[in-house]
C-alpha cells in the first residue's frame, strides 16, 4: 500500500498493512532536526517572521519543508493550514528585532507574540471583548485569493501519494483561544445566548465554505482544530456544549462529508463528558485521546472503536519530551495493542511535535510503529 491507502483504510475503520502514522502539526525546530538543514520558522501558514520575505516564496518553502519532513519520518498523511489571502499584510511591531521576537496582528483581528525560542505565537490580545463586538464581529472571507496556495501546492508535489488534511476552525477553540477569551467565551453563553447563536452561526458558515474551498483545492481530510476540554473536563458545561455547539458541528461535519471529505475532530483534555455527543455528529475519527488528561485508549477502543478510527495517545506532556527512546517504544507498542486490532487506528503523538521534543525520541517512536504495526499484528 502507498501512504494514502494506508491511511484511508484506517480512516475507513479496516487493517491496512501497517498501522498508518500522523502528526497533526510539526514545529520548525524539529523539522530542522529531522532534515539537517534550516527551515522556515516564525508564524507560520500566512503570518512570516520575515516581512520582507516574498510571499510565494514563503509558501514554497514551508510546503517543501513539510513534505520533506513527514516523508523522512514516514508519515502516511500531510498536514496544512488554510493560507492568508494575497492581499493581506500582517501589522506587525517588532519588540526585539535582535532577538526576532515580534507582536503581530492577523486577519481576524487578533494580537500574538512571536517568541523565536518556542517557535510558538501566542495569543496576545483578543477582538471581542463585550456583548457589541460579538454581534458585530464580522469574518473574513473565507474565499479570498490566495486561501487554498498551500493546497494546491502541496497537491502539486504529493499527487495521490498521500492525501493532505487540513485545520479548519473547531469554532469552539478558536473562538476562546482568538477570538473572545476563555471567561467571556463561557459568559456570553449564559449571558447573551442569542447573540452567542447567531455568532456561531457566523462562525459555522465561515467554516463550511472555507473547507468547500479546500476540499476542491485537493484537500481529502479535514480536521477540526477544537480543544474543547483541559485536563479536569469540558471547558463549558455539557449542556451548554449539546445547545450550542454540538448542532453546528453536526452541520459543518455533514456538509463536508457530503462534499467528499473524511472529517477529524481534534482536543485535548478529559471528555468522557461529552465524548458521546461529539460522536453523534457524525465524525470519522477522534484526536487526541490525552493519556495525562485521563483518557484511556483502551476504553475509548472498546466502547468506540466501530464507530470512529483513534488517532492519537502517544504522550507530549512527559514521554516524548522527558522519557528515554526505551520508555516511547514501551508506550507505541501498547498503544498499538490496544487500538490497532481490527484496524481504526492511526499511530500520532496525543498533540503535535514541538521544541523541546528529542529528535532521538521521534524517531524512536515511528521506527516502533513501523517495526510492531504490521499486520497481521503480532503478539506484542
Amino acid at each position: 500500500m502507498n501512504p494514502r491507502e494506508r491511511i484511508i483504510s484506517a480512516l475507513m475503520l479496516e487493517e491496512p498493512d501497517r498501522v498508518p502514522m500522523f502528526e497533526l502539526g510539526i514545529n520548525g525546530v524539529i523539522m530542522e532536526k529531522v532534515l539537517g538543514r534550516p527551515c522556515f520558522r516564525g508564524m507560520c501558514w500566512g503570518v512570516e517572521a520575515d516581512p520582507e520575505l516574498d510571499r510565494e516564496k514563503a509558501i514554497e518553502k514551508q510546503i517543501k519543508d513539510h513534505i520533506d519532513c513527514y516523508r523522512k519520518l514516514k508519515l502516511d498523511m500531510l498536514s496544512i493550514f488554510p493560507a492568508a489571502p494575497k492581499n493581506w499584510k500582517d501589522k506587525k511591531k517588532w519588540i526585539n528585532k535582535e532577538r526576532g521576537e515580534f507582536f503581530t496582528i492577523d486577519e481576524f483581528g487578533t494580537t500574538y507574540r512571536y517568541i523565536p525560542e518556542s517557535d510558538q505565537p501566542f495569543v496576545y490580545d483578543v477582538p471581542i471583548k463585550s456583548p457589541e463586538d460579538l454581534d458585530n464581529y464580522e469574518m473574513p472571507d473565507p474565499l479570498a485569493e490566495g486561501r487554498t496556495d498551500y493546497a494546491e501546492h502541496a497537491k502539486k508535489i504529493v499527487g495521490d501519494e498521500m492525501p493532505i488534511s487540513c485545520w479548519l476552525p473547531g469554532i469552539v477553540e478558536f473562538s476562546w483561544t482568538r477570538l473572545t477569551g476563555l471567561e467571556r467565551f463561557a459568559i456570553y453563553m449564559y449571558r447573551y445566548p442569542s447573540i452567542m447563536e447567531k455568532f456561531l452561526d457566523r462562525m459555522a458558515k465561515y467554516v463550511i465554505e472555507l473547507g468547500k474551498a479546500m476540499i476542491d483545492a485537493g484537500v481529502e481530510v479535514i480536521w477540526f482544530g477544537n480543544d474543547t476540554a483541559g485536563k479536569n473536563g469540558p471547558i463549558i458545561s455539557p449542556a451548554l456544549h449539546r445547545k450550542f455547539i454540538i448542532p453546528r458541528l453536526s452541520q459543518m461535519v455533514a456538509t463536508l462529508k457530503k462534499k467528499g471529505a473524511i472529517v477529524i475532530n481534534h482536543t485535548d483534555g478529559n471528555i468522557y463528558p461529552i465524548l458521546d455527543d461529539l460522536i453523534s455528529t457524525g465524525i470519522d475519527a477522534l484526536h487526541s485521546i490525552e493519556p495525562q488528561a485521563g483518557m484511556s485508549l483502551k476504553t475509548v477502543k472498546e466502547k468506540y472503536g466501530e464507530k470512529i478510527c483513534l488517532l492519537g495517545n502517544v504522550d507530549v506532556s512527559y514521554t516524548l519530551p522527558f522519557g528515554k527512546p526505551e520508555d516511547v517504544v514501551k508506550e507505541v507498542r501498547e498503544c498499538i495493542r490496544i487500538a490497532a486490532p481490527g484496524g481504526g487506528y492511526v499511530l500520532a503523538s496525543c498533540n503535535s511535535l514541538v521544541k523541546g521534543m528529542p529528535v532521538e525520541n521521534i524517531y524512536a517512536m515511528y521506527d516502533a510503529g513501523l517495526k510492531y504495526g504490521k499486520y497481521p499484528l503480532a503478539r506484542i
